[in-house]
């Protein structure tokens, strides 16, 4: 087995698609939670779409700041919060962390974040709630707003860089300014919020080694706690495929080549100067615990609220609707805002456990039913020297960590390799983006 193109990492098992894995009834679907045993506590995502402007190679589900449905869909993710504590009041359940994403959480007041907040601690136990951490961009993140933040609770903070070139940044779409990033880990430091991350982006157009270089350099001033490395993923229909091919635009274009390279230079670059990799594309300099979001996610113990959010919840596994007007409509018509979804038997939860885990670089056997279903590809993939094997643990190897998407990929079962190729079809026969199955920067 040898790997020459790199796969975008793999987070989300089983592969869920607007047009085959529809919900009909959803109170009949959420019935489903009083037969599960939920024996520890859970961690809660709210996804909020808000943003000042979109960044041209974001896939994400976003609405513009400037929207009016801004109040319907704060009382809709107070609602989606209520009608969870309802059906899961029998458990006792208790939240283990809790983080903001979007979108940009940081674009909006913060009195609506504290409302989200104080629903959750009246409805749930967060005596043992570790983590509340949120996204935000780097221009909201002023001294007052974060000390406004840091009273709700939040006590991480996770903004997006994604590069220092500055031409680069105006191409592909971003409004803030490098200083806006200074700024604002300056203010992060007055305010004591110490545990913040950011995203650093590698394969752009126009981007070479020495930007790579030069983006690192200027990472080593910030403190970060850590940084995630993010590969471009380009999605028909978007605006981004489009500017990729307008004339003139890009000198140069993202390849799978640069990929490579790129990913390679910059781990080594972080390895050399004393970073240790927490995930197969996250790095920190001082040890840190995988995030409790991801590890709540990988066990199946993690609830999603807001528009697009994805759950999962032992063999339950949906997401939420990426449009903003039909989670509202779903969320007042039933309480909760489910749009696809699907249940995993025995087999499919031990693949969701081999795909995910292998972003943790390590594979506890013990968590797998039957492993002897993937022995042939275990096999395969230790001759080629990306997985060494004890007897408790499969653990990615140096040279593996650069394919972690390649690794991943060989433990999906041929129905949802199918399906990956599906969703890419449907993405043009509809004209959507095939990321959320949705309209996010589509282009005519």
């Amino acid at each position: 087995m040898k790997f020459t193109k790199r796969k975008t990492e793999i987070w989300n098992y089983p592969i869920l698609s607007e047009h085959h894995d529809k919900i009909m009834d959803v109170k009949e679907y959420v019935s489903k939670f009083e037969t599960l045993p939920i024996d520890r506590p859970i961690s809660m995502y709210i996804h909020i779409p808000f943003c000042k402007s979109f960044c041209y190679f974001c896939p994400y589900c976003k609405e513009s700041a400037r929207s009016k449905k801004i109040e319907s869909l704060f009382e809709c993710i107070l609602t989606e919060i209520r009608a969870y504590a309802k059906v899961l009041r029998s458990k006792s359940v208790k939240i283990s962390s809790i983080h903001f994403g979007g979108g940009s959480p940081s674009c909006v007041p913060s009195h609506y974040l504290s409302q989200i907040f104080k629903t959750i601690s009246s409805e749930f136990d967060t005596t043992d709630c570790k983590t509340i951490s949120m996204e935000g961009n780097v221009t909201d993140l002023n001294y007052e707003y974060l000390l406004q933040i840091k009273e709700i609770g939040v006590n991480r903070l996770g903004f997006g860089i994604q590069t220092f070139n500055t031409n680069i940044r105006k191409k592909i779409g971003i409004r803030a300014e490098v200083d806006d990033i200074f700024r604002a880990v300056e203010s992060l430091k007055r305010s004591g919020i110490l545990n913040y991350s950011a995203d650093l982006m590698y394969n752009l157009p126009d981007q070479t080694i020495d930007d790579l270089n030069y983006d690192f350099d200027m990472l080593q001033k910030l403190d970060l706690s850590s940084v995630e490395l993010c590969g471009l993923n380009v999605y028909p229909n978007t605006v981004f495929e489009k500017l990729l091919h307008k004339e003139g635009y890009f000198d140069t274009l993202p390849s799978d080549e640069k990929d490579i390279e790129m990913f390679t230079h910059l781990s080594n670059l972080f390895v050399q100067n004393g970073y240790s990799k927490v995930l197969g594309n996250i790095f920190a300099k001082i040890s840190l615990d995988i995030p409790d979001t991801v590890q709540s996610f990988f066990d199946g113990y993690t609830i999603g609220v807001g528009p697009s959010s994805k759950s999962s919840v032992m063999n339950m596994n949906y997401r939420n609707n990426s449009s903003l007007d039909k989670y509202i409509t779903s969320v007042n018509d039933c309480g909760f805002g489910i749009s696809i979804g699907k249940y995993c038997n025995d087999d499919e939860l031990d693949i969701r456990n081999m795909i995910i885990s292998c972003n943790l670089l390590q594979i506890d056997k013990a968590k797998i039913g039957n492993l002897d279903n993937f022995r042939d590809t275990i096999d395969r993939l230790k001759e080629g020297g990306y997985i060494t094997e004890t007897s408790s643990h499969i653990n990615v190897t140096d040279k593996g960590s650069l394919w972690v998407g390649n690794i991943s990929y060989q433990f999906l079962d041929q129905k949802s390799k199918a399906k990956i190729l599906q969703l890419y079809l449907d993405a043009l026969r509809y004209k959507e983006n095939p990321y959320n199955q949705d309209n996010m920067l589509v282009v005519s």
